[in-house]
């Protein structure tokens, strides 16, 4: 396997884990931004 193949698959696995970490943060984040603004303005979850 050549030197370009390789860093080709390093390069496409980190923006795969950096994908997918930002999803899984940013659902959390709305999901506690939502429960905050229910607890604090008694606005609804699902608008």
């Amino acid at each position: 396997m050549n030197i370009g193949m390789f860093l080709l698959i390093i390069v496409g696995s980190a923006v795969a884990v950096f994908t997918t970490g930002y999803l899984v943060v940013s659902i959390f984040a709305v999901i506690g931004y939502k429960i905050v603004r229910k607890i604090r303005y008694g606005i609804s979850m699902f608008n």
